[in-house]
């Protein structure tokens, strides 16, 4: 056995086992924190989507890739899931709408402009469909330009800049229909 003892085996691991704790106490916070952002608070997809995270961190890790670890690394692994997150539910919706017939309507722009709390703009941002809140938190928590919005959504930029307005139209008709409720 090339000189290494089980002992020295099971003490690398350890040894591993501790680093990898210790780095994934530090990294979660940092991961945690984008992913509520970028869902809209949605506690329980943000869970989700953490722990698929680090499953990905653990088995990178594990075959040896210490970079699984480093929080950019993570933070991008983040903003992959919840892409392909955004995806499969877009795919969804599309298949339940072809499978039911039904048309899809355009928001309504409104131009409408009012103070929210974070609470309201969390609400707002729930309802709106999951490829819109995604290219906005992409774009407006991520700050990505618009090209790599697209290149992250797999869309051409005009379809994305389409998105994005159709996202912030969405987002102003639920604002200006709370404005009107009250």
């Amino acid at each position: 056995m090339d000189g290494v003892t089980p002992t020295q085996t099971q003490e690398a691991a350890a040894a591993r086992s501790i680093d990898y704790r210790g780095r994934y106490a530090e990294a979660l916070p940092h991961v945690w924190r984008y992913l509520i952002r970028a869902t809209g608070g949605d506690r329980v997809l943000s869970e989700d989507l953490a722990q698929e995270v680090f499953l990905r961190s653990a088995r990178e890790f594990k075959a040896g890739k210490a970079e699984a670890l480093d929080v950019p690394w993570l933070m991008t692994v983040a903003r992959h899931c919840l892409v392909d997150h955004a995806r499969r539910q877009a795919r969804d919706a599309r298949n339940l709408a072809l499978a039911g017939n039904e048309g899809v309507v355009d928001a309504q722009i409104s131009d409408s402009e009012s103070a929210l709390t974070r609470a309201e703009a969390v609400a707002v941002l729930r309802s709106l469909p999951v490829m819109q809140r995604t290219a906005l938190a992409l774009h407006h928590l991520d700050d990505l330009p618009v090209a790599q919005v697209a290149a992250e959504l797999g869309k051409s930029v005009s379809a994305t800049e389409s998105l994005l307005a159709r996202a912030r139209a969405a987002f102003r008709s639920q604002i200006s229909e709370a404005d009107h409720a009250e």
